[in-house]
């Protein structure tokens, strides 16, 4: 009789525990899909590497899991580190398109490396999307701080010649751009205080100039390059060396619209 009974309790725990799946499953919500207004009020800015995703059916479409890595962090109101592995959480909606939410948000693929516009869920220890469709890019492998990420290119004396460190950081910023398609970028040319300030002001014009058309050749619109020069008046180090005068010989970028 014990042994019938224990038999009865087992088999009526597992009835409460297959209960309790499917309670679960048919009650699962899908997570709100955004937060912030855009990706520079999210709390989380991040570069993630996607290590694992899993998906789960729930009553609006899938709720997809992923693992990934921190790999770079702008800015991180939970205490994040390089190297951090995170749990990030959001729901697919039944669209045949393969996106997810009213974003849409792109899924991303195992491997891909990615910016991540995120915000922290302490009671559930998960990461949500917080800038709607705009918190993943899956063929970004860089993430955008502020438009100060724009790199600065420097010259040589009396000279508007690009060097290949200083193409190469062209190439970074056209990415940038390209990215943030909506910006308008002003390229003001500045030289060291040798010579008359009207040769200086035509150097710093050849120099936005240069640095204009290399990124006319990487395939951004004339449109958006606005080129000024302001020769001497405006050095970026005081003092009359060599070392001084090489960081003021330059092509500075500012966003003047986005």
């Amino acid at each position: 009789m014990s042994r019938l009974k224990h038999i009865a309790n087992i088999g009526c725990w597992s009835v409460i525990l297959i209960v309790s799946i499917f309670a679960t499953q048919a009650t699962a919500e899908l997570p709100p899909y955004a937060y912030a207004e855009s990706q520079q009020d999210s709390p989380e800015k991040l570069v993630v590497k996607v290590l694992s995703t899993s998906r789960e059916d729930v009553e609006d479409g899938l709720l997809v899991e992923m693992q990934a890595q921190v790999m770079s962090i702008a800015r991180t109101a939970s205490g994040l580190s390089e190297g951090d592995v995170i749990t990030i959480v959001y729901g697919q909606k039944n669209n045949p398109d393969g996106m997810v939410g009213p974003g849409p948000i792109p899924l991303l693929r195992e491997g891909i490396t990615s910016p991540a516009f995120l915000i922290f869920n302490k009671n559930k220890a998960v990461y949500y999307p917080s800038a709607g469709s705009f918190s993943f890019d899956d063929d970004v492998t860089y993430l955008l701080l502020e438009p100060s990420d724009l790199q600065t290119v420097y010259f040589d004396y009396n000279s508007a010649a690009l060097s290949v460190k200083e193409r190469e950081k062209l190439q970074e910023n056209a990415k940038i751009l390209k990215l943030y398609n909506d910006w308008v970028v002003e390229l003001s040319g500045h030289t060291d205080e040798r010579g008359t300030a009207e040769y200086n002001l035509s150097l710093g014009e050849r120099m936005a100039d240069m640095v204009k058309n290399y990124l006319l050749a990487l395939g951004l619109p004339n449109k958006r390059l606005k080129t000024i020069s302001y020769g001497e008046e405006f050095p970026a180090a005081a003092g009359h060396t060599e070392e001084a005068w090489a960081k003021n010989r330059r092509v500075e970028f500012k966003v003047v619209k986005k």
